[in-house]
């Protein structure tokens, strides 16, 4: 059976995104919060789950100009695992992210002054 990485969260934007231009092509990268809770009456407990967000070539564009903090977006993606060695420090790390290949803005943080595609 061939496998199948995909990915999909609905949330909050946590900060805006920040948009570079890399040797790769343009990159963008922010962070979606993602409510969860469990257990019921008295024992319910509410909590975020956190994200972190890259976007390649034209949906780095759009994240660049659109995706600000308190945004609601759907991310539609990937999961990919990446390593590195921080400056400085002596261990690798190994980090998580959702690729995004579709960004929809549910809600924006301030209304668009100009027709918006992803």
């Amino acid at each position: 059976m061939k496998a199948n990485n995909s990915f999909q969260i609905i949330g909050h934007v946590g900060r805006d995104a920040e948009h570079t231009i890399h040797e790769k092509g343009n990159r963008a990268s922010f962070s979606v919060a993602v409510d969860a809770s469990y257990g019921s009456g008295e024992q319910r407990v509410e909590k975020a789950n956190w994200f972190n967000v890259t976007a390649w070539k034209n949906q780095a564009d759009f994240a660049g100009k659109h995706v600000k903090k308190g945004a609601k977006v759907q991310i539609n993606g990937y999961l990919n695992t990446r390593k590195y060695t921080p400056a400085g420090a002596e261990k690798e790390i190994t980090v998580i992210e959702l690729v995004a290949q579709e960004i929809t803005m549910l809600k924006w943080a301030t209304q668009p002054t100009e027709a918006v595609e992803a």
